[in-house]
């Protein structure tokens, strides 16, 4: 909900969901700084299997929402995307900044049933950014974009690092992106498409 702050979501545990476990979202960036949601916390949650009714269902959107983190959790058996953050397109002005994604498991995501999508997606200008720690395996699409970590459409301001990612048709797959910095990270067995 637009205007959220500091809500901490800690030892849940979401299975067997229809689409994604958590969406975080708030206002753009032109909007009222009520609307603008900041603070939010995703930690220590089992979440999967989801996707299940919604295939492009993401385990923890983070959308136009700034200082949140997303940490320690294990994010499975999901049909599309594990984490996705920022969700403004290109390089414009954007309140998605300073969020967390550390030490989480994100594995068996995809199946092989769609495309353009990631362990963890990021998406717009997202200054202060970092993504660190986690390990992300196993991922599956249909025929093109099955990333271990995709930055997209104007992903700008975002440290990658020290991560681990593991079986995926494309390890780390860049589309219209500056700024990303990333560096010692393991990228190893690159997979097949499924």
């Amino acid at each position: 909900i637009g205007g959220s702050r500091d809500v901490v979501f800690s030892h849940c545990s979401f299975a067997d969901l229809g689409a994604g476990a958590v969406r975080i979202d708030g206002g753009k960036f032109d909007a009222a700084p009520r609307t603008q949601t900041r603070g939010l916390v995703v930690e220590d949650c089992e979440i999967g299997p989801y996707g299940r009714d919604w295939a492009s269902a993401v385990g923890v959107l983070v959308k136009n929402a700034a200082g949140c983190r997303i940490a320690h959790n294990h994010i499975h058996d999901g049909l599309y995307t594990g984490v996705s953050l920022g969700w403004n397109w290109g390089y414009g002005e954007s309140v998605s900044r300073d969020n967390i994604v550390e030490y989480n498991l994100i594995e068996e995501i995809g199946k092989g049933i769609l495309n353009d999508m990631g362990g963890i997606y990021t998406l717009g200008l997202s200054p202060g950014t970092v993504i660190r720690n986690n390990v992300i395996r196993r991922i599956r699409r249909w025929a093109y974009g099955g990333n271990g970590y995709y930055p997209d459409e104007g992903s700008q301001g975002i440290l990658v690092e020290k991560n681990l990612f593991v079986d995926a048709p494309t390890l780390l797959g860049a589309h219209y992106v500056r700024e990303v910095m990333v560096r010692n990270n393991i990228f190893a067995l690159q997979g097949g498409k499924n």
